[in-house]
């Protein structure tokens, strides 16, 4: 079902990327270690429509490491993504959606002489 949604309604061949471009608006201290709460005010596009969006994840700083982990909703209506009549009743008008990204923080390197 999912790749039938992906090509038949979301277009992936027509709109193949998802973007999202925000800030983390929370103050958190990136060199000391501990798990934080997270709020992420962007924008994200899908189907060639950018939406405003304010969010939460966790971010959990270890051992040189940033983890961000989070989820959150879309309301696929709002993403201009139309669903034939016929159908509408077993698509979900909201999209659960996941993500976990990991950086490594960049060392900094002495200085030639």
């Amino acid at each position: 079902m999912q790749t039938d949604f992906n090509e038949h309604y979301l277009e992936s061949d027509k709109y193949p990327n998802a973007t999202y471009k925000g800030k983390i608006e929370t103050n958190i201290h990136w060199q000391k270690p501990g798990t934080y709460k997270a709020v992420s005010k962007g924008t994200l596009t899908i189907h060639n429509t950018p939406k405003e969006r304010t969010d939460t994840a966790t971010v959990t700083i270890s051992n040189g490491k940033i983890n961000i982990k989070g989820g959150f909703l879309v309301r696929i209506a709002d993403h201009d993504i139309k669903i034939p009549t016929l159908i509408v009743k077993k698509i979900a008008e909201v999209v659960s959606v996941r993500f976990e990204e990991e950086y490594t923080t960049a060392k900094k390197s002495a200085a030639r002489k």
